[in-house]
């Protein structure tokens, strides 16, 4: 087999087996260049002071979509693109930037703090998030405070 064969046949492989590794390591930690941070640390940033600053930062329409999901990460651990541009309402995973995760790190930047979760990708080359322990439970009974505040509903 040639080189090149060969590196091609490992490629795919690795691309193959690697939601099924996420899965079975869970959400640690990025493991590229720099981006290595344990998630202890990470959950520890989200400090109940740091959650309702996060929270009160945020618009109408970014709140709602963040409830909807938080919650799913909550009840499940982890969710694909798929499933929340259908959830948010949006006709492409490519959109969901716009009404959801781009505000969310700005927002989370903006506080100097983590990501409120983790991300990778599965078989699909599809973006998937992952709960971090204890901060997604905590950011929605925020944002359920919150949305009560704004008197809004988040949709189902």
């Amino acid at each position: 087999m040639s080189s090149a064969l060969s590196e091609e046949a490992g490629r795919a492989l690795a691309a193959w087996l690697a939601p099924y590794l996420a899965e079975h390591l869970g959400p640690t930690a990025d493991r590229g260049p720099g981006k290595i941070q344990p998630v202890e640390a990470e959950a520890a940033s989200y400090t109940n002071d740091a959650i309702r600053e996060f929270v009160r930062g945020l618009g109408n329409k970014v709140l709602v979509n963040s409830k909807l999901f938080f919650a799913a990460l909550v009840s499940r651990g982890q969710i694909g693109s798929l499933e929340v541009a259908r959830m948010v309402g949006v006709s492409s995973p490519r959109n969901i930037p716009s009404v959801l995760t781009t505000p969310l790190k700005r927002r989370a930047k903006a506080l100097g703090l983590p990501m409120p979760w983790r991300s990778g990708a599965d078989h699909e080359d599809r973006t998937l998030w992952f709960a971090i322990d204890g901060v997604a439970e905590r950011l929605v009974e925020a944002i359920d405070i919150e949305l009560k505040a704004r008197n809004l509903e988040a949709r189902s």
